[in-house]
């Protein structure tokens, strides 16, 4: 995660200043891979309402959005935060408050919620989930609440932590048998996204692959 709480965005420091070193970063992967004709995935950084300690705060991507130097790399940039349930971080008492979830789904508009339409690029959570078990500190009913802002706010590029049961304080979508699929995960998936896109092998020989898009939960996303 940049900086583990210390780095910034914007503020004029190069020292901690993380959209520097990301800009730096791409700088010197364009010059030794001119080929490169992939996505350039940025974090966000540490920091703000609800961020629990992972890189959640993509404020100052509306003020100062990433430019890797010509339009070509810029319209690949895809912004990433990270979100994790109380049961990882269980400083996340806020779970209990009685105005949840409406406060932080204000904390996640301010932080990251605004930025795909305000700057055109992509926002991915790269990475979400817990334990889905109200017994660790309201967990499940944090999914429940992530969820719904997925959906609402059109948020349809996640993935997932973890498929593997043994994912430290997560568990995993497969149970400890590692076959058996944890049906409440899975159905809030298939709530978050019941239609996603998908990449396929085709049957005859040297056949290639074929990509099916998806599409959103909400149909006014699609629109």
């Amino acid at each position: 995660r940049p900086g583990r709480g210390r780095a910034t965005w914007a503020e004029g420091n190069p020292s901690t200043d993380w959209n520097l070193a990301a800009q730096d970063t791409a700088a010197i992967l364009i010059q030794e891979y001119p080929q490169y004709r992939g996505l350039w995935f940025v974090q966000g950084i540490e920091g703000g309402d609800f961020a629990a300690n992972y890189a959640t705060d993509l404020r100052g991507a509306l003020t100062h959005p990433l430019d890797l130097f010509t339009p070509a790399n810029t319209k690949r940039v895809v912004y990433e935060v990270l979100l994790m349930g109380p049961s990882v971080s269980p400083s996340m008492g806020y779970v209990y408050a009685t105005a949840f979830p409406d406060q932080m789904y204000a904390a996640y508009d301010q932080l990251f919620g605004g930025v795909e339409e305000a700057t055109g690029r992509a926002v991915v959570v790269g990475k979400w989930g817990g334990s889905l078990d109200d017994a660790q500190q309201g967990d499940a009913m944090w999914h429940k609440a992530v969820a719904d802002y997925f959906v609402d706010r059109c948020l349809d590029d996640s993935i997932y932590w973890a498929l593997n049961p043994n994912a430290k304080d997560t568990g995993g979508v497969l149970s400890a048998d590692w076959r058996t699929p944890n049906e409440a995960k899975l159905a809030l998936l298939a709530r978050v996204q019941p239609r996603p896109s998908v990449l396929l092998r085709n049957a005859e020989p040297e056949g290639g692959w074929s990509f099916v898009s998806g599409s959103s939960a909400k149909p006014t996303c699609n629109l």
